[in-house]
């Protein structure tokens, strides 16, 4: 018997080696990939574009979320992120770099902050590795957004500051810091005010002498943003931040696809053992057992996964959306295993052995190869000589859905197409309608000396058939140039006036 209890040890401790490995597997080839790409100078997503061009209008002293025009319409995010960026840029030069580099870093501190959550939640450190190990495994999964120049994992971040300080200590002084960082999330993404409020909610329902400190400088720092942000874009800023909850535009289809082909199909595993983990969590609260940790895991995987969901529900198709809901399934598998690993409910070793069995499975599903990831010399050269050609042309260019690459041609640039097209289903969309016609009576007019469209075609407007003819494709080269990650484009057809 004895013998027998030191092997199942041996191999527990041979399955927790296992598990670190595949961790350090993945944490070396996420930061191989994301070092390696960091300073390219093109998009690696199609939505970076418009995030370079906020951070550049920043910079100049212009306002984000101003009215729409033929030059400018702004992305629907929250603009701590894009003024974070703009503030380094202000000291280190505008570049790809910074706004790739501040992601990295948010991206870095939520997996540290993911791995002290778990530990004060009570998860044994080779669990919380693993989910660490899981999360970075997914990177290929979400779309390689981790370090992409996009809000979201600054409000990951941000997000999981507030629970994790929470978690630690219940005080005056952790509970204003949880609210200023929940109050923060929200002003890099809209869909974390869930956290603010459920966290507002469990502090109310479970320590009310706490409430006010958690509340009162909390609302002060969100009305005076709001404000601000409310003067600064002259009343456009709700029209934008807020139009993906007004569009009134629905995919009741989420409510199977979310559940099946976002997380069981790419979870399979973690997927099945989180509704354990949701069971074990709902009996500890009817049975009015559940730790303050506890009550702060409901907040994460209840705040985490609803964001993903609602986002996905109203209409963005954003592939990094996932990301919450993966920390989520994640957070709570390893929470599960852990309860699993420590009641062994007489199975003796079998369930120790079985739980790091299931999560090294899950590891193995998750492989990928991660240089498909990085930009190669091609598309460097490629996007080169495409500025370039660009910078040379003479008079004005309209690129419908990459302005940016205007104005790193130092050109002048108009608003995204798609932008302006995805705002006028807005009940609100009357002045995006009205720039939409106003750049047909540019076409119309032949004030561009070029118009480049998409690969694949995008639905073009009809006047540029009527007023243009396609005279050239760019790039020759059937796979450079396009984005590592997202939707797969490139701007290649050239039309000039017929």
């Amino acid at each position: 018997m004895l013998m027998l209890e030191r092997d199942a040890f041996r191999e527990r401790m041979f399955l927790k080696g296992v598990i670190l490995l595949f961790t350090a597997l993945y944490l070396g080839a996420f930061f191989w990939v994301a070092l390696q790409r960091m300073n390219y100078p093109y998009e690696l997503e199609w939505g970076e574009g418009i995030i370079f061009q906020s951070i550049a209008r920043a910079c100049s002293g212009a306002a984000i979320h101003g009215e729409p025009s033929v030059q400018w319409a702004a992305p629907a995010v929250n603009p701590l992120y894009i003024y974070l960026c703009a503030a380094l840029e202000k000291i280190f030069g505008q570049s790809a770099f910074l706004p790739r580099l501040l992601s990295l870093m948010a991206f870095t501190g939520s997996g540290f902050l993911f791995y002290r959550f778990l530990r004060k939640t009570g998860v044994q450190d080779v669990f919380a590795l693993a989910a660490i190990g899981i999360y970075l495994g997914f990177y290929h999964l979400a779309g390689s957004w981790y370090d992409l120049a996009h809000p979201t994992s600054l409000a990951i971040f941000l997000g999981m500051a507030a629970l994790t300080v929470n978690v630690m200590v219940e005080n005056k002084k952790t509970s204003v810091l949880s609210g200023i960082l929940a109050a923060s999330a929200f002003f890099t993404q809209v869909e974390f005010a869930i956290i603010w409020i459920l966290l507002a909610l469990m502090t109310g329902f479970y320590n009310r002498r706490l409430l006010k400190w958690y509340l009162l400088p909390s609302v002060i720092f969100l009305m005076s943003g709001l404000i601000f942000l409310h003067i600064r874009s002259g009343g456009w800023y709700w029209i934008y931040a807020y139009h993906s909850f007004t569009s009134g535009f629905a995919r009741p289809e989420m409510l199977w696809s979310f559940w099946w082909n976002d997380l069981l199909l790419k979870l399979p595993i973690l997927s099945v053992l989180s509704w354990g983990g949701f069971y074990g969590l709902v009996r500890l609260f009817i049975w009015k057992k559940s730790r303050h940790s506890d009550k702060v895991m409901a907040v994460m995987v209840t705040g985490f996964f609803t964001i993903s969901f609602v986002s996905g529900f109203v209409g963005n198709n954003e592939t990094g959306l996932i990301i919450p809901a993966v920390i989520a399934v994640t957070g709570l598998s390893a929470w599960s295993l852990q309860h699993f690993s420590v009641n062994e409910y007489g199975l003796g070793w079998l369930l120790p052995i079985s739980a790091k069995m299931m999560i090294i499975i899950q590891l193995m599903l998750l492989i990928y190869r991660p240089n498909q990831l990085i930009p190669t010399q091609t598309d460097l050269e490629s996007g080169d000589r495409f500025i370039a050609k660009i910078a040379g042309y003479p008079g004005e260019i309209f690129i419908p859905c990459h302005p940016d690459y205007l104005r790193l041609a130092g050109k002048g640039s108009f608003a995204d197409l798609a932008l302006l097209e995805n705002y006028c289903k807005d009940a609100k969309g009357e002045q995006f309608r009205l720039v939409l016609e106003e750049i047909d009576s540019l076409i119309v007019g032949k004030r561009f000396s070029a118009i480049i469209i998409d690969e694949p075609l995008i639905d073009l407007p009809p006047n540029i058939r009527n007023e243009y003819r396609m005279v050239e494709t760019i790039f020759q080269q059937s796979g450079s140039f396009y984005q590592r990650t997202g939707y797969r484009t490139r701007p290649q057809y050239l039309y000039q006036p017929k």
